[in-house]
């Protein structure tokens, strides 16, 4: 077996990074309260006693997430998608999966919609049928204003 995980990652774009963060941040403390968790220090939530974790990467133009809810061993996928759609209200986001290793999907999310998905086969192994081809293929318009300066949606 390979690995697999998931994460997300949110795009600043102009805002300060380090408001930006400190603004996810109290949106995800919100989110978390009100689906019924409880804040056990900033940024964190107690895994023994919630079942959930969170972290937050350093203020950069993308800000990365990671949530234990998303893992494959304890996944929830509707407090995932929960997270996922209350954020996406606030900035760009992306969610990236990987499957065993081979397979990964990366899926952009905007104002609580999943706007566009790219990915290199079906979950979870990765076969590249027809479907995968058309659903997993992604529209290079919806992604240009995220890709760094002279990166080529190609390339991404």
């Amino acid at each position: 077996m390979g690995d697999d995980f998931s994460n997300r990652m949110l795009f600043a774009g102009e805002e300060d990074p380090a408001q930006f963060r400190r603004r996810v941040i109290a949106s995800t403390e919100e989110t978390m309260r009100a689906m019924g968790y409880r804040l056990e220090a900033m940024g964190y939530f107690d895994e023994a006693e919630e079942g959930r974790a969170l972290v937050f990467g350093p203020p950069e133009r993308w800000l990365f997430m990671g949530d234990t809810a998303g893992s494959t061993e304890f996944a929830d996928r509707d407090a995932w998608q929960h997270l996922t759609i209350a954020l996406s209200h606030h900035a760009p986001l992306i969610e990236v999966f990987m499957s065993d290793s081979c397979c990964v999907h990366i899926k952009l999310w905007r104002d609580g919609l999943l706007e566009d998905t790219i990915g290199n086969g079906e979950m979870p192994f990765g076969a590249l049928t027809e479907r995968a081809r058309e659903e997993l293929g992604g529209d290079p318009a919806k992604w240009r204003e995220l890709l760094a300066e002279g990166v080529a949606f190609k390339d991404f």
